[in-house]
């Protein structure tokens, strides 16, 4: 389905960033743009519209004149609109109808992530309310009808006393009693079949929820309402985080900076994916998952080494292509521990998978503790891989707050389970022992 986005701003070059980003979304979204909050209006007046993403502050009509105008019309009052703030009172765009919001600088994650939401919602409440109104139509039609097969039949009655001795005419009466029977049992029957077209769009509603939590967490959420806290033994969570950021936000301007982070962070989502590991959240620009969640798994050790090999190879070959342009690169920093967490969904209305435990603190000082370009473990999570791996052993380095911990740094696959030429892609030798586990 392709969506209609209204973008209101007096700033060009929002516009722009915000096309871009979302041209990133296989086209799946048509972009019309204005440039104050008058036009704005009479484009939402004039177009059919999915979602608005509105600027706060504009010359001619500022956004919360213009959602004040939008809200008060029948036509364009359910339009859901996210607004664009840096300053602005939130609690007064929500009291003029925003939807949602976003914060100056935009984020180019944070932008699709509730632009979706917010699409993915409206759709499902339109369809939702279209639903429950076609099926409210049709009991009040056949309650109607019931209704009159109730008339009927007391007519019947009566003409059953008056016409007592009238067996001929009585039969008559009975067989249109059978018919108005098969009637209703076939508008019963295409109750049911209606059921089954509600049943199949609950079904959509309950795929939605797997996009937004883990396959297990949705399920849990959906069925008792509410998660558990799970413990888990045996985990690995990996840390990254970009040195010297601050160093390249002042080199390049804000939309420059997302974007970059941007292309990291979907590369990220990428790898992660293929190695069956779990992504958690981000921060800034430090990228948090970890692998043996919430499907436990044995090899969550190896599946996350691997992804973090991966990581640092398609960030040095991002940044030799920046180098040769004269730009400054991204240095990566990675680390990873094995450990013990307990996971689970917190908050009510925007839930959040997350995981605690000392394990996450020691995978981010893994992190803090390593270098760039390069795979910082622990010895615990050395202890798994070992076997696998060409490993440098650090010897004990001080972690904040942790004392001393044995760290190694990864160079790659041995070369009997690699393949020919590669350090980080596994042959088909190790890929049969990985089924193993």
């Amino acid at each position: 389905m392709k969506y209609t986005i209204l973008v209101v701003d007096d700033d060009r070059f929002v516009h722009m960033f915000i096309e871009n980003a979302i041209e990133t979304e296989n086209h799946e979204y048509k972009i019309i743009s204005a440039y104050n909050g008058q036009e704005g209006c009479d484009v939402a007046f004039s177009e059919e519209l999915d979602l608005i993403i509105m600027d706060w502050e504009m010359p001619v009509m500022n956004g919360i004149e213009a959602m004040e105008i939008l809200k008060g019309d029948p036509k364009t009052s359910d339009i859901p609109v996210i607004i664009i703030t840096s300053s602005g009172n939130l609690q007064t765009a929500f009291d003029a109808g925003a939807i949602d919001f976003i914060r100056k600088p935009i984020d180019q994650i944070e932008l699709l992530v509730r632009v979706k939401s917010t699409l993915s919602m409206f759709k499902l409440i339109r369809s939702i309310v279209k639903q429950t109104e076609t099926l409210e139509q049709q009991s009040y039609e056949l309650e109607q009808k019931n209704q009159d097969l109730k008339i009927e039949q007391e007519k019947i009655i009566k003409q059953a006393v008056i016409l007592e001795k009238q067996s001929s005419e009585l039969e008559q009466k009975n067989q249109i009693l059978v018919k108005q029977t098969a009637t209703l049992e076939q508008q019963s029957y295409e109750l049911e079949q209606k059921n089954l077209v509600l049943k199949a769009e609950q079904e959509k509603s309950d795929a939605l929820l797997q996009n937004i939590l883990p396959a297990e967490i949705a399920d849990q959420l959906k069925n008792k309402g509410t998660v558990e806290p799970k413990p888990y033994k045996t985990v690995s969570v990996l840390f990254t985080d970009f040195k010297g950021f601050t160093q390249i936000s002042e080199k390049l301007s804000p939309q420059k900076i997302i974007i970059e982070l941007g292309i990291f962070f979907a590369k990220f989502d990428e790898i992660i994916g293929d190695h069956f590991i779990e992504k958690i959240k981000t921060i800034g620009d430090s990228y948090m998952c970890v692998g043996g969640l919430p499907l436990r798994n044995k090899s969550n050790p190896i599946d996350t080494v691997l992804a973090a090999l991966e990581m640092q190879d398609f960030t040095t070959k991002f940044n030799q292509e920046k180098i040769a342009k004269g730009e400054e690169p991204w240095n990566l920093r990675l680390g990873i521990h094995t450990g013990k967490v307990i996971a689970g969904v917190i908050g009510k209305k925007k839930f959040a998978y997350d995981i605690w435990g000392d394990t996450v603190n020691t995978a981010s000082r893994m992190e803090s503790a390593g270098e760039i370009g390069k795979v910082n473990i622990s010895g615990e999570t050395y202890k798994f891989i070992e076997p696998y791996f060409d490993c440098e052993y650090r010897g004990k380095i001080v972690a904040k707050h942790k004392g001393e911990i044995d760290m190694y740094f990864v160079h790659g696959l041995k070369p009997d389970f690699a393949e020919s030429g590669s350090t980080i892609y596994p042959n088909q030798e190790f890929k049969s022992i990985m089924s193993e586990f």
